[in-house]
């Protein structure tokens, strides 16, 4: 995803990076990486938080990174991303009532 920031922005700056893992993690998290590490008292998120959430977080980062890449504005990225989300939510729910 990083390359892709630096790619569709000249000069990508800072926030340009923050932005797309801010809407990634309040997606997967319900928050930005700030308020939650001040909420558990924490250093680093992924140090924190379960495999399914880190997996979900890569996950949304390899699709962010093609809307990125074929200059979907951040607004229609981030509706994109919150589908694929709830989305991949109903498709895990439905393996566990199949193997629960």
């Amino acid at each position: 995803m990083t390359n892709a920031v630096l790619h569709a922005h000249d000069p990508a700056k800072q926030y340009h990076f923050s932005n797309e893992a801010d809407m990634i993690n309040k997606i997967v998290l319900g928050k930005s990486a700030k308020i939650f590490r001040a909420e558990h008292g924490i250093k680093n998120v992924r140090d924190f938080i379960d495999a399914a959430q880190l997996a979900e977080i890569n996950r949304l980062q390899i699709i962010n990174t093609g809307l990125i890449e074929i200059r979907l504005e951040y607004q229609q990225r981030k509706e994109h991303l919150q589908q694929c989300h709830n989305r991949g939510l109903l498709s895990f729910g439905s393996d566990q009532k199949q193997t629960g």
